[in-house]
C-alpha cells in the first residue's frame, strides 16, 4: 500500500520549509515532489506524482501566482511513513482544496513478469554450490585421486566392529556377562560352606531370644495402667 500525500501551500518558500522538514526526518528526496505554476507541462507533472485525474485538475487550477504543490509518496515498506508525512505537512497551514481526498491510498500489485521463469542463482545449478565444484576443468581432490568418500549402503550388522566377532571377543576372549547360576540361589555372598559373618567374625550377626512383654523387667506392660 502506497499513500500519496498532497498539499498546496501559499508560496514556494513555505513549501521549501516543509520539504526540508520531510527530508530531515527521513523521507527520500526522490519521494517528494514540488510543482508550481511555472512548471512546464503542469497537468502531466501533477499526474506523474500519481495523484488521481480529478484531483490533478483541481490542483492545476489552484497553481496560480506563488502557490506551490508538494506531493509525498509514502511507500508501505516504511512503516508509519504516511502518518509521519501527514503530520509534518499538516503542521503548516495549506490552501483548502475542493477534492475528495488529499491522502490517496494506492494498492500496489506485484509485476509477475519479473519473477516468471527466474532462478535464485542464474549461473549456478544448485544453491550454495561453489563455482569450482561445477567448473569443467576443476574438480574436487577426492575425484582427482579417485577416492571414494561415501561407501555404498550395506546391511546393518549386529556387531559394532564389522566381522564375525563382537567387540568383547575381539579384545578379550571372555564374555561381558556371565550366565552361571549363583550357588544356593544367591543366599551366600562368598562361595563356599560358610557365610561372610562366619568367615570374618565368629559371632553371629543376629541373636534369637525369647521376647518379654515388659520393657522394664519385673514392671507392668508398656503403656498399661496399673490396677
Amino acid at each position: 500500500m502506497t499513500t500519496i500525500v498532497s498539499r498546496v501551500f501559499a508560496d514556494e518558500g513555505t513549501a521549501d520549509k516543509v520539504i526540508a522538514q520531510l527530508n530531515d526526518d527521513g523521507h527520500p528526496f526522490a519521494h517528494v515532489s514540488k510543482i508550481s505554476a511555472g512548471t512546464s507541462g503542469l497537468k502531466d507533472a501533477i499526474l506523474a506524482t500519481r495523484v488521481d485525474p480529478e484531483t490533478a485538475t483541481v490542483y492545476e487550477s489552484m497553481l496560480t501566482g506563488k502557490a506551490t504543490l508538494v506531493v509525498v509518496k509514502a511507500e508501505f515498506s516504511h512503516i508509519g511513513a504516511a502518518r509521519h508525512a501527514k503530520k509534518i505537512m499538516d503542521a503548516t497551514p495549506s490552501l483548502p482544496a475542493d477534492v475528495k481526498t488529499q491522502n490517496l491510498h494506492i494498492r500496489e500489485k506485484p509485476n509477475l513478469k519479473l519473477y516468471k521463469n527466474t532462478k535464485i542463482l542464474a549461473d549456478h545449478p544448485l544453491m550454495l554450490t561453489y563455482r569450482w565444484e561445477i567448473h569443467p576443468r576443476r574438480n574436487s581432490f577426492s575425484k582427482v585421486m579417485h577416492w571414494k568418500i561415501l561407501s555404498d549402503r550395506r546391511p546393518r550388522a549386529d556387531s559394532t566392529i564389522p566381522g564375525t566377532r563382537y567387540m568383547s571377543e575381539r579384545f578379550w576372549p571372555m564374555p561381558l556377562l556371565s550366565r552361571k547360576t549363583p550357588a544356593d540361589s544367591g543366599t551366600k555372598v562368598m562361595s563356599g560352606t560358610r557365610h561372610m559373618s562366619k568367615r570374618f567374625w565368629p559371632t553371629p550377626l543376629t541373636k534369637h531370644k525369647d521376647t518379654k512383654s515388659s520393657v522394664l523387667p519385673g514392671g507392668p506392660l508398656f503403656l498399661t495402667k496399673s490396677s
